[in-house]
């Protein structure tokens, strides 16, 4: 029996007064993905890019 194994990742990045969360997004994103290819094990990203923390805790 083989073992089933996955990488899952989950953030949130608020946008504030510059466009500086979405470098950090797609910063993020290319690392899991670099992590899943290098590895062979899947990993399932996901980023909220909010305007502030009430859209976080929505």
């Amino acid at each position: 029996m083989t073992a089933k194994t996955s990488c899952w990742s989950f953030r949130s990045s608020i946008r504030g007064d510059t466009s500086h969360y979405d470098a950090v997004a797609n910063s993020a994103a290319s690392g899991v993905q670099s992590a899943g290819l290098n590895s062979g094990v899947p990993c399932v990203f996901g980023v909220l890019t909010c305007d502030d923390m009430e859209q976080v805790n929505s």
